[in-house]
């Protein structure tokens, strides 16, 4: 069992190394998988919705400006939020029971910022353990 995940983590590292894309490190939750944009990064999670709603929004929460989210909509899977000069959406769409979509997009003066959404869905997946 440790050998497989050994595998999987060296598999992940080298199509990463190739690939050009920033690493991303999960660990604690089981992500089906995951894509880097040019600026989000978006993984499919085997959690129930309401627990990774929760973890969302006390992550983006924790990052906001003053602790305060400008969008908080669970019917809709959105969650937006603005930290200082950058800005913030997360995306949850239930794809099947047990299983979900999470986006996290950021931006900063209009462009993408990478660190900041990794940073944020990374810190999401560790809440979740």
């Amino acid at each position: 069992m440790r050998r497989a995940y050994l595998n999987l983590a060296l598999l992940l590292s080298m199509s990463v190394a190739l690939a050009g894309c920033a690493p991303v490190i999960v660990a604690g939750a089981a992500v089906g998988g995951y894509a880097v944009g040019k600026d989000s990064i978006q993984g499919e999670i085997s959690a129930s919705y309401e627990s990774l709603w929760q973890a969302s929004v006390a992550i983006a929460t924790h990052y906001a400006d003053d602790g305060k989210l400008i969008e908080e909509d669970r019917d809709h899977g959105r969650i937006e939020a603005k930290m200082g000069s950058a800005n913030l959406r997360i995306y949850l769409e239930e794809l099947t029971e047990g299983t979900i979509k999470l986006k996290v997009k950021s931006r900063r003066y209009l462009l993408p910022y990478m660190e900041l959404s990794e940073r944020v869905f990374v810190k999401i997946l560790n809440r979740l353990k």
